[in-house]
């Protein structure tokens, strides 16, 4: 490392650092549309996830004008399981607020370049730190202030920052245009579900009688008709080590996709040992059963390694996959799986109670045409996802090694 790098707290290359507030009320203050209320649950590492955002009126957001989100600002969660996870807000939220959860962390300019700091708080070796800071206080998971203003790093000059920092943000960018194209390609795939099976304009729709809103030849009937499930394996707690194969949990299973580089390891000699249905393979459609997470979805990315699923997750499987998700992840398949969920003291859901949800069943012709449509739709965005995992591996390859000065950044 060049003599030119020093250690410096954050307190001393930052102009705020502040966690947010809750509004009176909670959930039940929330509005349809206001100020952006940023929770933790929307913050991971390098990403924002726009899933169950919430909104605050003027006078809410009044009483937390002390933690009003800038432009650059570093979120970073500091309770709970997702102690850790940071990520720079968007700009086209702001302004906006955030919760108790979550701190900010504001950049001093003339010292530190935002992108770099967000960069060093996601590498390994400051993310180990913050999370082993996490569990030595009184509370369980939690960072305060103090950890945060207090917390060391290794600063080179500004300039060093910005070139690294822009050779890392360009893998970030070619991210953000992938997930641009995958949000379009998921958009078009719901909006043709809902022409063909809410409006019931399929193709030759003119042609076909309709009677109580079910088209001749169709049916309302139970998913079990053209799905069948497939519960996890319910592993022990000392089966899991720091290496082997990787489990599937539903703190796996994000917004319509599956997060594999997070995973819980198994010893390869045990899982070998399992059925061939507990293993998942590419696109498989996994389903979360119980927690907060239950009733979401994902399509398993493209990867070379082994996966296999716990017993909180449960695979469908279909010879009309697509269909079976678009349904099961529209706003009423939704609303069938919490309704369900909700009875229990926890929110859980089997795979009986996800086979007996009544849908509108089409002709196997119709199914069939919809299906080899929606076949390449979901190949494109595996193969996005597919690149985007491999941009994520080499940035993060780069990363340790431009950080910590080891790669010099003007041969780059």
């Amino acid at each position: 490392m060049s003599a030119l790098w020093e250690e410096v707290t954050l307190k001393e290359i930052t102009l705020k650092i502040a966690s947010g507030s809750t509004p009176t009320g909670g959930k039940g203050s929330y509005k349809e549309e206001g100020i952006t209320l940023i929770r933790s649950m929307n913050v991971y590492n390098f990403e924002f996830l726009y899933k169950d955002l919430a909104y605050i009126d003027d006078k809410q957001a009044k009483k937390l004008s002390n933690v009003i989100i800038e432009k650059n600002d570093i979120l970073l969660n500091i309770t709970g399981a997702s102690v850790g996870r940071c990520t720079i807000v968007p700009n086209h939220l702001l302004p906006a607020r955030i919760n108790q959860h979550i701190m900010i962390i504001r950049a001093n300019p003339n010292i530190v370049n935002s992108n770099y700091l967000l960069y060093l708080l996601n590498s390994i070796y400051y993310k180990s730190k913050l999370l082993l800071l996490s569990e030595t206080g009184t509370t369980r998971e939690a960072l305060t202030k103090d950890d945060i203003s207090n917390f060391k790093l290794n600063l080179p000059p500004l300039k060093t920052q910005n070139k690294i920092a822009k050779i890392l943000s360009n893998y970030d960018d070619l991210i953000e245009n992938n997930n641009k194209q995958i949000k379009l390609l998921e958009e078009y795939a719901r909006v043709t579900y809902e022409e063909w099976f809410v409006r019931l304009k399929f193709p030759d729709y003119e042609n076909v009688d309709v009677v109580d809103g079910v088209p001749e030849g169709w049916e309302i009937s139970s998913i079990n008709k053209i799905t069948s499930f497939v519960n996890g394996f319910a592993f022990q707690s000392n089966d899991f080590q720091d290496s082997g194969n990787s489990i599937i949990k539903i703190k796996n299973i994000g917004n319509r996709s599956i997060d594999i580089f997070n995973t819980d390891k198994v010893l390869n000699d045990i899982t070998n040992k399992l059925d061939l249905k507990y293993k998942v393979n590419t696109g498989e459609l996994l389903i979360a059963m119980t927690g907060a997470t239950v009733g979401k979805l994902g399509f398993m990315p493209k990867d070379k390694k082994k996966y296999y699923i716990n017993q909180r997750v449960g695979k469908i499987e279909s010879k009309y996959i697509y269909y079976v998700f678009l349904f099961l992840n529209s706003k009423k398949g939704q609303q069938h799986i919490n309704n369900i969920a909700m009875g229990a003291a926890q929110p859980n859901i089997s795979g009986e109670d996800i086979l007996s949800i009544k849908s509108l069943i089409p002709k196997e012709k119709i199914l069939n045409i919809f299906n080899k449509t929606m076949k390449n739709i979901y190949l494109d965005i595996l193969n996005l996802q597919q690149q985007n995992q491999n941009l994520k591996e080499t940035r993060d390859i780069l990363l340790p090694q431009l950080i910590s000065g080891k790669l010099d950044v003007d041969t780059l």
